[in-house]
């Protein structure tokens, strides 16, 4: 005589002694592939992990590099604004005596240039 301990809630549950042991053997099998599946998500976790912490590190020196690019380009600006005042000073020290020798040189060759361009008084 089979007894049956049926609800009406649920679904039918075997009886343990019915299980036999391929049964057991196809879950512990399937257990083991999950288990393998489960591993082998787990290491590709890691290392994706590992190269976005990779990653972050580089990120961390570039934004250092970063910021030190920028100190150097501010001094650089300074250095150049400082030569082009230096390139402006230079320039007027040179030309203002070039302009004193051109001033010099015609007015010790007035006379012959006032000959030349008939503007002399005789």
């Amino acid at each position: 005589a089979v007894v049956s301990t049926q609800s009406t809630a649920g679904p039918e549950v075997p009886a343990r002694d019915g299980l036999n042991m391929s049964d057991v053997l196809n879950l512990s099998a399937s257990s083991c592939s999950d288990i393998s599946q489960l591993e082998i998500s787990l290491e590709e976790a890691e290392e994706k992990i590992a190269g976005l912490l990779r990653v972050k590190e580089k990120l961390v020196i570039v934004q250092a590099e970063k910021s030190q690019l920028e100190v150097d380009v501010s001094q650089l600006e300074d250095e150049l604004s400082t030569l082009a005042v230096a390139s402006r000073s230079l320039t007027a020290c040179t030309v203002i005596p070039i302009i004193v020798l051109l001033v010099a040189i015609v007015t010790a060759f007035l006379p012959v240039v006032s000959s030349i361009l008939g503007t002399r008084d005789f």
